[in-house]
Formats: C-alpha cells, sequence, structure tokens
C-alpha cells in the first residue's frame, strides 16, 4: 500500500482481497477524505488478512457515518493489525466505534490513534469492541458516546495488555479512562485520562 488510493481498494477491489496481506510503504495523508462520498468520508475496511503499517502513519482520516455501525480505519477484522499509527483522526458512528478498528475479533499490535472518536454505544478510542487481542497499543484521543465508552476500547471481552491511554472519555454510562466495559481481561496497562 504506497497512497490512499490503493488504501481504498482493500476488499473493494478484485486485486485487494479482503483476506489478503498488506504492507504499508509510506505515510499517507488521507485529508482528501472530508470530500469524499457526500460528506460521509472514508469507507471502513473489513480486513480478514494481515495489515503491517510498517511503522508508518495515515493522518487525518475523516469518518462521518453517524447512522452506521462497525465504524473505524477498519470497520471490522478478523485477522491482524500491526505497527500502525492513525493520527489526527475524526471518527463518528453508531454502534462499535473506534479510531483504528470498530470490531476487532482478531489482533491489534504495536498500534496507535490520536484525534476524536463520537460514537453511540461501544465507542473506544482505538477499538469500539473487542473480543480479539490487543498488545503494546495506545491511545491519546478524546472519546464521546452514550455506553460502554473507554479511552483506549467501548467494550473489551477479549485481552488488552500492555496497552495505555490518555485522552479525555465522556458518556452517559459504563465508562472508563482505559475501558468503558471489560469482560475480558487487562493486564499491564493504564489510563490517565
Amino acid at each position: 500500500i504506497w497512497s490512499l488510493s490503493d488504501l481504498n481498494k482493500i476488499g473493494r477491489d478484485w486485486e485487494y482481497p479482503m483476506d489478503g496481506r498488506y504492507t504499508l510503504m509510506a505515510d499517507i495523508d488521507a485529508s482528501d477524505t472530508i470530500n469524499w462520498d457526500g460528506d460521509k468520508g472514508f469507507k471502513p475496511i473489513i480486513l480478514v488478512g494481515r495489515f503491517d503499517g510498517n511503522r508508518n502513519v495515515i493522518r487525518n482520516i475523516y469518518i462521518n457515518r453517524p447512522d452506521e455501525d462497525y465504524v473505524g480505519l477498519f470497520g471490522l477484522v478478523y485477522g491482524e493489525v500491526l505497527n500502525i499509527g492513525v493520527e489526527n483522526v475524526q471518527v463518528v458512528g453508531n454502534w462499535n466505534v473506534g479510531g483504528l478498528v470498530g470490531y476487532n475479533i482478531g489482533t491489534v499490535t504495536q498500534s496507535y490513534s490520536t484525534g476524536f472518536v463520537v460514537g453511540r454505544e461501544n465507542v473506544g478510542s482505538l477499538v469500539g469492541l473487542n473480543d480479539g487481542t490487543i498488545t503494546q497499543s495506545y491511545s491519546t484521543s478524546s472519546v464521546s458516546g452514550s455506553w460502554s465508552v473507554g479511552g483506549l476500547v467501548g467494550e473489551n471481552n477479549g485481552t488488552v495488555s500492555q496497552s495505555y491511554s490518555t485522552g479525555s472519555v465522556v458518556g452517559n454510562g459504563i465508562i472508563g479512562g482505559l475501558v468503558g466495559e471489560n469482560i475480558g481481561a487487562i493486564a499491564q496497562s493504564y489510563s490517565t485520562g
């Protein structure tokens, strides 16, 4: 993946299947997404395969889908996301909303997000709903929602380890600086938000 155009092809172009293995080869400025899809911005990616950010950064991604669920750069992750930073994200969704991943059933490793995330339920600055594993990751994003709102993860049914959050968290109920609702496991992690 060399460009915003390449990124937008994942799962939408036959040469870029959902179950592919991708490596980000350069930083990407996604500022233009504010003009996409009638003000809805970037359409979240469904990833079954592997996305290695290669320690590169995607900046200024804009997603404005307040009536949609599974919203984030990656709406659904069944596979693996690692070594990626998303900076200055603007993400708005309904249920299962995160700056990087809306719903994680796979693994997120050594990744981070900055910016702001807004949703209704299961809203996290990095991951909205986690049924998988999150390791060595962090967020400084501010997050706002109604229920199950967390500085890193909105609702965790999986595992979070060696991770942290520093952003502000606002919600109506089931709110946490690190995780809003935890039914899973958390180890070696903290929040200063």
